[in-house]
This record gives structure tokens, sequence and C-alpha cells, in this order.
């Protein structure tokens, strides 16, 4: 009987020690993720950190899907840290100059319909004529790809690079090569896939560059306007249901030819806004009955500023909903709470900050999703380019 007792307080014991160890470890856990503190400020040096480290350490296995978008992730990482006013603290000039010289080294001059820049160093070949030859894979995949084209530059401008090394003219022309007959714009030359996207990569490479002269733009307004939906967004081409980051595409890219207002009346631009405005519960979703996501508190958040609206929505909520997606161990911000996360939602999280002046970051674009502080220096070389003829 003495050693059922015993055996049975020790095994209550054991038990009690358990459970203490599990509350300890919960309480731990409570301590690390459920502190306040990282859902009612932004944890900027957690940011930056993560950010260094999209950009200059090898990314987990997860990302080998993006191999031929590294440019993409370059782009993001940069941004970032533009927006957290933290590039030239966060990355030595070595490293900023190696960054560049990278961008530069993806850079297609020649054949012209091709000219722009590859994502990354995987289909990246010598010469056209090499892989004519015999060379692989076939001669269609050595050819710039326009988002491509449009994250480089914008990277470029926001490392502060003067742009002389680029080949604007043979650029401009490779734009022009994926133009399509109904306006619209393919990603790269001899791609199927055509959308909204495209055209505002396209419309922000030709605004950067300074010369619209190479696209057919009232084509290309007319492709825009088609993807109107009845319920006051923008689609990806006609007929399409509308989405939130297309409906972003289509508005900035017609802020940036100076052709919104006239291209919509004031019925289509009220039906546009409350389209906006109720895509907010606490941050924004993308289109009706989907849920709320960190990338369309800038896409929507945007086009209201640019639409004059900013003032419409509930800030608070927003900043709510995005702070909470922060990780607070290795910084970063996920599509929501709870989720991995990402230099895409980092980078878009950020800049919807930005757009409602959190304290503390450098203001953004909304036209060209970039720093103000990098289109004041596009705008410079664009006085530079004033009157010169093409490199």
């Amino acid at each position: 009987m003495a050693t059922g007792k015993s055996a049975s307080c020790s095994t209550a014991e054991e038990s009690s020690s358990k459970s203490q160890t599990r509350t300890n470890s919960k309480n731990n856990e409570m301590e690390i993720f459920f502190n306040r503190k990282w859902r009612v400020e932004l944890l900027k040096p957690y940011h930056v950190r993560y950010c260094r480290h999209v950009l200059l350490s090898r990314l987990s296995s997860g990302y080998e899907e993006a191999d031929t978008q590294r440019m993409t992730l370059l782009h993001f990482g940069i941004t970032s840290m533009d927006i957290l006013n933290s590039t030239e603290s966060a990355l030595k000039r070595e490293e900023r100059e190696n960054i560049i010289n990278w961008i530069y080294h993806l850079q297609i001059k020649e054949p012209a319909d091709r000219s722009g820049f590859q994502g990354s160093s995987t289909f990246m070949f010598k010469s056209l004529s090499y892989v004519q030859n015999g060379g692989l894979p076939p001669a269609q995949l050595f050819s710039s790809h326009i988002t491509m084209t449009y994250a480089a530059l914008v990277s470029l401008l926001t490392l502060g690079d003067d742009l002389h090394r680029i080949d604007r003219k043979n650029i401009l022309s490779g734009v022009a090569a994926l133009q399509n007959s109904d306006g619209s714009f393919q990603a790269s030359l001899g791609c199927s896939e055509k959308d909204m996207r495209f055209v505002y990569c396209a419309v922000c490479t030709c605004y950067m560059l300074n010369d619209f002269s190479h696209v057919n733009v009232p084509k290309l307004i007319e492709f825009i306007k088609s993807s109107f939906t009845f319920e006051g967004s923008f689609s990806s081409g006609y007929g399409v249901e509308g989405h939130a980051a297309y409906t972003f595409c289509a508005v900035a890219s017609l802020f940036l030819m100076d052709r919104f207002e006239e291209s919509f009346s004031e019925n289509e631009m009220e039906h546009l806004r409350r389209w906006c405005l109720m895509r907010q519960e606490y941050g924004f979703s993308g289109r009706p009955n989907k849920a709320e996501d960190t990338c369309y508190s800038y896409w929507v958040v945007a086009t209201l500023t640019l639409l004059d609206s900013v003032h419409m929505f509930h800030h608070p909520r927003n900043v709510e909903f995005l702070l909470g997606n922060q990780n607070p161990i290795c910084g970063g911000i996920g599509k929501c709470d709870n989720e991995h996360v990402d230099p895409l939602h980092t980078f878009m999280g950020l800049a919807g900050l930005a757009l409602v002046q959190y304290e503390g970051l450098n203001p953004i674009n909304p036209m060209l999703t970039m720093s103000e502080k990098a289109v004041m220096h596009m705008r410079k070389l664009h006085l530079r380019w004033k009157g010169q003829e093409y490199c």
C-alpha cells in the first residue's frame, strides 16, 4: 500500500511538474508572441535586419521557384530599406555598388526589341547568336521582362545611380516591342501573358526614362478604359473580374500619362472611389468576399491617394492591421497575422504605412511606388537629359 501511495504521489508530482513546465512555456510564448508592443509600433530595426538578409544572404529553399525573379526580390528589399530611411546606414558603400553592378549585369542591350533587364542570370547569355547557334535554351528566352526592367530602374534610382550605363533608346524600343495590337503589353517578347500589371510597368519605364514617344498611347488608354468594370474597379482586361491591384495599376498609369481626368466622368470616378472604400474591414481586401491582405493596404490606399480621397477611410484600423502582421522575432511583415513573412508583403506593408505618413518613414510616391527621395533624384536626371541625345 505504501509503495502504491508513493508511486501515486510521484506520478502526481511529475504531472504537476509537467503542467508547470507547460505553463512556463506558455507564458514565455505569450511574452514573445503576444506582447502588445509589436502590435502598436513599427519594429524598424527588425525590418532593416530582415531586408538586409533578403539582399545579401542566401534565401531558403522555398524561394527556388522565384529564381528567375530575383530582380523583384532585390527591388522589394532596396525600396523597403529606403522607406525605412536605412539604405545608407544598413548597407556599406561597397555593398551598394556591388548591387548596382549586379543589376547592370542583367541588362540586355541588343537586339533592340529584346532590350531591358532580365530577372536573374538563369537565362543570361553572352549574345543572341550564341543561343541561335546551338546554345540552350531556345532563343525566345534571351529577352528582357517588363516587370524586371521596372524593378531594375526603381532599384537603381533608389540607390542613387545616375543611369549612365542604361541604354535608354534600346530599352524604350524593347518596351514598344511588347505592346500588343489592343494597346496592352505582354511580359516578355513572345510571351502569351498580358494584363494590367505589365501596362503599369511599361508606363513607369517610359516615365522614368522620360519618353512616351515609342508606345501607342491612345491605344494604351483605350485598353485601360475597356478594363473598367460595372462595379467600379479595373480588371486585367476586358470582361474580367475587377481587382484592387489591377485597379491601382490602371489608375496610376493614367495619372503618369496625365490622362485620368479626361478618361472618366465624375460619376465613374465616384463609382471607383466607392469600390475602393468598400474594400476596408480593418485592413483591405483585393475584391469582394475575400480576406484582408497586407498588400492591399498599399494598392487600395495608393489608389485613394491618387483620387484625393485618402481622408475617407479609417486610418487607425488599417495601421493596427499592418502592425499586427509584423514578425517580432525575425522582422518582416506577412500577408496577415500568423502568416510567414516575405519580401513582397514586407515592402507593401511598409509602403502602406508610408502612404498614411507613419512616423519615421520616408514618404512614398503613389504613382511610381518608390520614395519621393528617389523621385526627386529621377527628376534631376530628367533635367540633365533634356536636350541631350540618347546614350
